[in-house]
């Protein structure tokens, strides 16, 4: 039987199609993605019809339904056909990704392990990640140059992203200060972790979405004249920033952080406001954490010391980064260094993404599904990445290099801080790709150098 929540989602994915259909590619990934946060709405109806934490908890624990799953799986393959439908067959089966998805199939086949579904699903899922990098930087090559686009092009879609990171803050701030945050636990120090998960199912895909929000405010910001659009561009990051500190996302928010230096870095000097966009994401932590100890000393008990919880979580956070560093070192915490002190929470995080069965690294999580075989094509996947987005940065310096160039290093490190093979990770981690394969053949096929990106 399908249940009320079940035909919400269908009859909302139906609608988002219809919307989209025999659109553009930028209306195909709006699809995509507004569809990847549709399929978690089942667990956000119940933050709202009054169900206890119990009840939320239960679907956290039993997960999706088929019927979901199933809509997801449907909408990602005909976005895919869609996407190429426009595209010339010649150029629309590139042979990289083939050879790429069948070693990841044939790893998969050939591993002298028991056969299991996950393992399936899994590698079909970065199978799918692979085509839709494809799909998505052939359909945008075609339309696309490398001049920059006018600020006011794609407004409509920003701010309804921006209205959708609102909403997604509102839901998390709910979330946590009615008690119904599913993702606790108690730390060390006998004090209960509340994170906010919001429209995302638990809070590292939260985060992720957060960042992706940073990412992609923060680049438009960069690629728009002064005064055009910037109150929403910034008060965009901000809000994100607000997000990651609920979600107390530590590994993503300090992912996040490294990007934008990078971005920021690596963009042409005389750049306007190259770390701006940095120094807001962390203004914002800042701020959401002083309001956090403001509220506590007012008031030290219900929802105020969840939001003090998690703003002595964000700062302490540096201190265990260290102690953890050092401790992979192999340098005591004695002595002089004798005031750091590393927690169990933060050593069973480091743990549970590198180490045991159930590890959450995407790289390693291939490796298991793969083999050595699948292992590698995702590897040379990587690396072929990152050669072609240097050999177009060093070509020409430029902000959508820098951003381009940067956006690898950021989907490459996700993969090892969390799974590509859960849905919606290896969507999202696609569409941030593709339109920097797009710019890469667009910016090597029209330049003077005898250099061209081929795949």
């Amino acid at each position: 039987m399908v249940n009320l929540s079940e035909w919400l989602v269908i009859a909302a994915t139906l609608a988002l199609g219809a919307a989209c259909w025999r659109r553009g590619v930028h209306w195909i990934a709006f699809l995509l993605f507004l569809s990847s946060v549709i399929y978690f709405l089942p667990s956000v109806i119940l933050l709202f019809d009054g169900s206890s934490l119990e009840d939320v908890i239960a679907l956290r624990e039993v997960g999706i339904s088929t019927i979901n799953k199933m809509v997801a799986i449907l909408t990602a393959v005909i976005s895919i056909i869609l996407l190429g439908r426009r595209v010339p067959l010649k150029v629309s089966i590139r042979p990289m990704y083939a050879l790429l998805s069948m070693a990841l199939l044939i790893g998969m086949l050939t591993l002298n392990t028991i056969m299991e579904q996950q393992r399936v699903i899994n590698t079909l899922s970065l199978i799918g990640m692979l085509l839709l990098v494809n799909a998505g930087a052939n359909a945008l090559e075609q339309g696309l140059n490398i001049q920059r686009t006018p600020a006011g092009g794609g407004l409509f879609f920003l701010a309804y992203l921006w209205l959708l990171l609102l909403f997604s803050i509102s839901v998390a701030f709910y979330e946590i200060f009615c008690g119904l945050a599913w993702a606790s636990f108690y730390s060390v120090d006998n004090l209960m972790v509340v994170r906010a998960s919001s429209l995302y199912f638990n809070p590292n895909l939260f985060g992720l979405f957060c960042a992706m929000m940073t990412v992609l405010f923060a680049f438009r910001w960069h690629m728009s004249l002064p005064s055009q659009s910037d109150s929403m561009l910034v008060s965009g990051i901000f809000i994100a920033g607000l997000g990651i500190f609920l979600a107390s996302s530590r590994s993503l928010g300090y992912l996040l952080l490294i990007f934008l230096l990078t971005a920021g870095l690596l963009m042409p000097p005389g750049t306007r406001g190259r770390f701006k966009p940095a120094m807001i994401y962390v203004l914002s932590l800042l701020i959401a954490a002083t309001l956090s100890l403001l509220w506590w000393r007012i008031d030290s008990s219900g929802p105020a010391e969840h939001f003090w919880v998690l703003a002595m979580r964000l700062l302490d956070s540096p201190v265990q980064i260290l102690a953890m560093c050092l401790s992979l070192l192999g340098i005591p915490l004695s002595g002089d260094l004798g005031e750091l002190f590393l927690k169990p929470e933060t050593i069973v995080a480091v743990e549970g993404r590198f180490m045991g069965g159930e590890r959450d690294s995407g790289l390693l999580t291939t490796y298991d599904d793969s083999g050595w075989l699948g292992m590698a094509a995702i590897l040379f996947f990587w690396l072929y990445a990152l050669s072609v987005g240097l050999r177009a940065y060093a070509h020409r310096r430029s902000t959508e290099a820098a951003y381009a160039l940067a956006t690898v290093g950021f989907c490459f490190a996700v993969g090892a801080l969390m799974r590509y093979q859960v849905y919606p990770v290896w969507i999202w981690v696609a569409l941030m790709l593709a339109p920097c394969f797009a710019f890469w053949r667009i910016q090597m096929r029209y330049s003077k150098s005898p250099n061209r990106a081929q795949q």
